[in-house]
């Protein structure tokens, strides 16, 4: 993310009163402020031991299912051996092979429950507990020789805490649903970690979200559906932050971005750009209170300028254009005109 364009020398008016004029010039924007919002720690509710992946950009991130002291392996060593005789996958033999056993709460008590009255039954598929010709329990599922599951099963489908490695390498863990990965988990794929809240296979809730060929692109907050939608942060490998508003993935609604250059902007976007009213803090102390269209100033606004001066008036793609005024530090206004950046 790059910082926005302006050319007008260093301020000397604070932002409040540079607000105080919009307001005033702005009858029906009197009582509104946007709303500011803080890049945070987008690790404290998921602090805890390492992820085991640890070809994954050193993400420290683990669901808090699997920390440490939480764990035990679910199943005895011939259930494995049994597994890498009966898959085709060498891609799934090698994430096995990485992650290990899997592993559950030792507080679960569903694993003394699944014990009880259920007989153990192999085959070339399947590997575990079972009521009649049902699979129910504790098991290990091969699906069409590639994609293997381990876990809590019932009437045939995963349910409960499981684990699910796709033929391609690709990973889930968490809460299983009906055969479908739904409630509290992990995903793992060759671009991106994620981690929160599923409902029927897809990221809905609160989630938290890292690409592998940018490690430092992280977001942390609400998801729909698969997209990041509703109130979340995103940072970004140069050192942006953006915290607000989302709508299918993009920034939409009220939100502040920091800039690493130190420039802030607090207000509204519109499909991931800055649109309608926002103020926009140069890391110099240089303002903007406004509107804005397609990331610049358009509309009404006010500048602040060298010496103390203030602009208010007109502006077309981040320039003044149009009528206005020159307010000086007594407070003396002088109509101007100006077309594309320069006074007539």
């Amino acid at each position: 993310m790059g910082s926005l364009c302006c050319t007008d020398k260093e301020v000397q008016r604070s932002p409040t009163e540079l607000s105080e004029k919009i307001s005033e010039k702005n009858e029906d924007s009197s009582d509104w402020a946007p709303p500011e919002y803080e890049c945070e720690d987008l690790y404290s509710e998921f602090s805890g031991s390492e992820y085991e992946d640890s070809d994954f950009g050193g993400i420290e991130t683990k669901p808090s299912f699997a920390r440490k002291g939480y764990v035990k392996d679910l199943f005895k060593p011939e259930v494995y051996d049994w597994a890498i005789e009966n898959l085709k996958s060498q891609k799934v033999l090698n994430k096995l092979d990485k992650v290990g056993p899997f592993k559950v709460k030792t507080q679960d008590k569903g694993a003394k429950k699944t014990a009880i009255g259920y007989k153990v039954v192999k085959d070339d598929t399947y590997f575990g507990q079972a009521q009649g010709e049902i699979r129910c329990g504790r098991g290990v599922y091969i699906e069409d020789g590639k994609n293997l599951y381990e876990g809590f099963l019932l009437n045939n489908k995963p349910h409960g805490k499981g684990r699910l490695i796709f033929k391609n390498g690709d990973m889930y863990q968490g809460d299983f649903e009906n055969g479908i990965y739904s409630g509290y988990g992990k995903l793992v794929t060759k671009a991106y970690f994620r981690q929160g809240y599923f409902e029927e296979g897809k990221m809905n809730g609160q989630g938290f979200e890292v690409y592998k060929t940018d490690p430092k692109d992280r977001y942390f907050g609400q998801w729909l559906n698969d997209k990041k939608h509703g109130i979340g942060e995103l940072q970004f490998e140069n050192g942006d932050c953006y915290n607000g508003s989302f709508k299918n993935n993009t920034f939409n609604g009220d939100g502040t971005m920091k800039f690493a250059n130190g420039d802030v902007y607090t207000g509204h976007y519109k499909d991931g750009k800055m649109h309608g009213r926002g103020r926009y803090d140069f890391k110099s102390g240089k303002l903007y209170a406004g509107y804005f269209e397609d990331n610049m100033f358009e509309g009404e606004g006010t500048l602040s300028l060298e010496k103390g001066e203030t602009y208010e008036g007109r502006f077309h793609k981040g320039k003044k254009h149009g009528k206005g005024y020159l307010i000086d530090r007594q407070g003396r206004r002088i109509k101007v005109k100006f077309e594309n950046g320069k006074q007539l």
